[in-house]
């Protein structure tokens, strides 16, 4: 047995646009940074296969020669993110044989066992030298996945797989790789789809005619997981897909939901900068408030639709909000309404970062920056744009994992710790102002959606209640 580490690499935004056109599988968690955001891994996702077929490349590049695969098993523990570095290290156990282990920092992300047989052939399927059709990723629901069966065709365009893995080109069959491909596409827009989350591949060589597709059928379906076991077979290949049916992102009460629990006029004379206001629970603060009477500006990081959609629901019914893009981790936050004349009396300040990237009991300090740029000094750049005579309160929310101290958010904890110590000196250098910095229960956004079902809070009877008793106290 021979362990090795071998170069590793960072999987960009390009890389995963270029092996989605080879694979068709274009779905958002894979490629689209806005839509993304608002899944489980919280930004674009590496798909499983590229990775499958970069750990491959990696190994026949060094010293495999033409040959066939007789099996692989692949574990997607964790996902992989966009510009994360990724390192792998090839353990060899005989002629053939390897296991891949994948590493983003001291956390292991996924590991592929592969056995490939030197000088045989497979059984030869005539796959179409082309990029697949570009199809919509399909939206399914838990009472059609059960039953679920059909086909993927197989395609190839060695024009655009050659210059990604030089090495498999040569190596493994047309055929298998096709339908390895076909995999992806599969799972990302066929079955389970749009809202789907790739979690094992079981392969192994099968005596068949070389079919020209993939053929799948949905064997089990456990709901309590949103779990799929699908049952696949072609180009000499079969065996088994494992794939997770995953929370669709969550869908905050609209505009005219919220204002039937608001009183008209609670919060005349607000003018209210929600940071952070397009989606979550700043989505449902700026709602309220603006139900409520106060005049809203929203702002928003990557998600533009997301908060002109929130507004375009304000204003329709004779409601006040703008809204204006805003990284709160660059140093100057640029905003010209918060200037002159509109000068906040409210500032809310709901921008976060995704929350649940710890690994149980290590401390990674480049989390712990990151999340030291928003809670930190990104909030200290925001206080210092909307101090004036004008301000009277702020919002700086917690949540109950200050309390619970969990094993695996400890750069979190630590990063709001010190903001919570930044707004215990503003309190004494701005008397005036009054910073509320409540630690919040868990409530249902997209940052607390889980495969595994977890009782979470409706938002806005907390908020609710929050946002009144800073009306009453900042008054």
């Amino acid at each position: 047995m021979l362990v090795r580490a071998l170069p590793g690499r960072r999987f960009t935004l390009d890389d995963q646009l270029k092996f989605a056109e080879l694979s068709g599988d274009f779905n958002p968690l894979h490629v689209d940074e806005v839509s993304a955001r608002r899944t489980l891994a919280g930004s674009p996702a590496v798909h499983g296969v590229h990775a499958v077929l970069w750990a491959l490349e990696s190994w026949v590049t060094t010293g495999a020669s033409a040959a066939t695969l007789r099996s692989l098993d692949a574990r997607f523990l964790r996902p992989i993110s966009v510009d994360a570095e990724v390192d792998i290290e090839v353990t060899r156990h005989a002629d053939g044989h390897a296991t891949m282990t994948l590493t983003v920092g001291t956390t292991v992300v996924a590991t592929i066992d592969a056995v490939v047989e030197v000088g045989s052939t497979a059984a030869r399927a005539n796959v179409a030298n082309a990029l697949p059709q570009r199809d919509a990723p399909r939206e399914i629901g838990e009472s059609e996945i059960a039953a679920m069966a059909g086909e993927v065709p197989l395609f190839l365009s060695m024009e655009h797989f050659r210059p990604l893995f030089p090495g498999l080109a040569k190596c493994l069959p047309v055929s298998q790789l096709a339908a390895l491909l076909a995999t992806t596409r599969l799972v990302g827009v066929h079955c389970p789809g749009l809202h789907s989350l790739y979690s094992e591949l079981h392969l192994a060589a099968v005596s068949d005619s070389g079919s020209p597709q993939l053929a799948y059928s949905v064997t089990r379906f456990d709901s309590r997981f949103g779990l799929a076991t699908i049952a696949v077979r072609g180009a000499g290949l079969g065996g088994t897909i494992k794939a997770f049916l995953r929370p669709a992102p969550r869908r905050q009460m609209t505009y005219a939901e919220i204002a039937q629990q608001v009183e008209p006029g609670e919060f005349d004379g607000q003018r209210a900068f929600v940071i952070g206001g397009s989606r979550g629970l700043g989505e449902v603060v700026a709602k309220a408030l603006a139900a409520g009477g106060a005049d809203v500006l929203i702002t928003f990081h990557r998600g533009q639709d997301e908060a002109e959609a929130i507004v375009g629901e304000i204003t329709a019914t004779g409601g006040r909000a703008a809204c204006v893009q805003l990284d709160v981790t660059q140093p100057a936050l640029a905003n010209g309404r918060t200037a002159g004349a509109w000068s906040p009396t409210h500032l809310y300040y709901m921008a976060t970062p995704f929350i649940f990237c710890g690994q149980r009991g290590v401390f990674q300090p480049e989390i712990f920056s990151r999340f030291c740029s928003y809670y930190v000094t990104g909030f200290a750049a925001a206080i210092n744009q909307a101090q004036s005579a004008a301000l009277r309160a702020v919002f700086y929310p917690s949540s109950v994992a200050m309390d619970e101290l969990p094993p695996d958010m400890g750069e979190y904890v630590a990063a709001k710790s010190a903001g919570e110590a930044l707004c215990a000196m503003l309190e004494k250098t701005m008397p005036a102002v009054r910073i509320e910095r409540p630690r919040l229960p868990r409530m249902a956004t997209d940052q607390t959606m889980s495969l595994v079902p977890v009782r979470n809070m409706e938002p806005l009877p907390v908020m609710l209640t929050i946002l009144r008793q800073m009306a009453v106290g900042a008054a």
